[in-house]
Parts: C-alpha cells; sequence; structure tokens
C-alpha cells in the first residue's frame, strides 16, 4: 500500500527535494527490579502531565500533515537508520483510523547544539518547537523530530497542547539512556500521545502505550487507546 501511494519502498527509501523540503516517495521488568538496567528506555514523564482535554490538532479534509525533523548537529544526528520505521509507524495510522497521513522530511533545518542538558528530551521538545514551529500553520498539522542517545526513547507533549498553546511536537531518539525501544514503536507511542493516548505504564494490555508490549515491539492499540485516538484524529 505505501509503495502504490508514495512510490517508494519503505525498506529502501528514496528522497526527492521540492520546494527545498526532502520528500520521501515480563523479563524485562526482572531486569528493572533487579536494577541490571534502568528500565523500558525510560518513557516520556512529560505525558499526562502537560495536556488536557481540548479540541487539539485534527485531520482536516481527511488529512494529517506530519512534519519529520532530523536533528542536523553532530551531537544529535541520529547515527541509526530511521526513515524507513518512522514511514511505517505513521502508515499504521493510516491502516488504522482511514487518516491520510501524509509526511515531509527536513533534514538540514534542526540545529539542536543549544539544547542543555544535551541528552534532554524535555529540552529537545521546547527547541523543536522553538527553532522549527514556523512549520505548524494550520490544525492539521504535527511535528516529529529525531535525535541521538537521549534520555528517554522519545517524548510528547500530551493532546498536542502546552500551558494551554497548540504545541502538536513529539521527540524520538534513535538510541537512549535503559534500553532502546525499535524505531517503529517510538514513533507509533510518541505520535499517539498527540492525539491524546495515555500511557499504560509497564504492565496493562497488549498495546503501543504500555512499555513493556512497545519495547517487544508491538503494533497495535488497545480497544481504548484506538478509541481516543480516533476521536482526536477525527475531532468527535
Amino acid at each position: 500500500r505505501y509503495i502504490e501511494k508514495y512510490g517508494v519502498d519503505p525498506a529502501n527509501p528514496k528522497v526527492d527535494v521540492v520546494d527545498g523540503v526532502p520528500l520521501p516517495k515480563k523479563e524485562v521488568e526482572r531486569l528493572v527490579k533487579s536494577g541490571k538496567i534502568k528500565d523500558l528506555g525510560q518513557a516520556e514523564p512529560l505525558a499526562g502531565t502537560f495536556g488536557g482535554p481540548s479540541e487539539g490538532h485534527h485531520a482536516i479534509s481527511g488529512k494529517i500533515y506530519a512534519h519529520i525533523f532530523i536533528a542536523k548537529d553532530d551531537r544529535h544526528h541520529p547515527t541509526q537508520y530511521v526513515t524507513a520505521d518512522t514511514s511505517a509507524a505513521l502508515c499504521r495510522f493510516e491502516d488504522q483510523f482511514g487518516v491520510d497521513m501524509i509526511w515531509y522530511w527536513y533534514f538540514n533545518y534542526w540545529d539542536a547544539s543549544d539544547i542543555s542538558p544535551a541528552d534532554s528530551c524535555e529540552e529537545a521538545l521546547d527547541d523543536l518547537d522553538d527553532d522549527c514551529g514556523w512549520v505548524v500553520d494550520q490544525e492539521n498539522d504535527i511535528m516529529v523530530g529525531w535525535l541521538h542517545d537521549m534520555d528517554h526513547n522519545g517524548m510528547a507533549y500530551p493532546d498536542g497542547m502546552w500551558q494551554g498553546e497548540f504545541a502538536p511536537y513529539c521527540v524520538c531518539s534513535d538510541t537512549a539512556s535503559g534500553v532502546d525501544w525499535p524505531h517503529d514503536s517510538i514513533v507509533q507511542h510518541e505520535t499517539s500521545h498527540l492525539f491524546n493516548a495515555s500511557d499504560h505504564g509497564y504492565t496493562g494490555p497488549n498495546c503501543i502505550m504500555t512499555y513493556w508490549y512497545a519495547y517487544w515491539g508491538t503494533d497495535i492499540w488497545c480497544d481504548s487507546c484506538r478509541g481516543v485516538v480516533n476521536e482526536n484524529i477525527w475531532g468527535s
């Protein structure tokens, strides 16, 4: 379906520049408790603390535009391959919710070198907003930022809101403190937060919002999270 729609093999993506924008055609828990690893990648502690019920961003004419920024500075530029996994995760929103996800890649725009501490996902969210927020100009825009070696696998502004302001931003890290999640799981998890899905914590149903299952690469939503994401995508 992806190849038919975009003319690109997601396992071997190619990039064309269009108007200056690159566009692609339970064992672990035991180890956590024992202290042998920090946790399942320390999912975003901000989830559930910034956001709240809101109209938020939503599909317009059946479309969501995802703007994907790759940090360009040497400290934060991803060293692992993330494009195919990002595309695969966004395609799941199309398959599950019937929305047309249209994404754009920005490879030489985001300079994250002023993030302090350098590994802070929380600071990265603010920096993505400050440096690249210009791309968000309508209510069906979201942003995904990719970095390297951060203190969490990812982080998002819940419901795409921050202090009452429209902030549909999330960040993902190709490697992170603790345990690294699969890249597509990170994107699916964090993007789901933007549509107001909440974490289940370490234990819960087989769902992308449950840390245990996200770590092991699940690609599904439980009934509850599916309903929340669908409601927020379609604004009803």
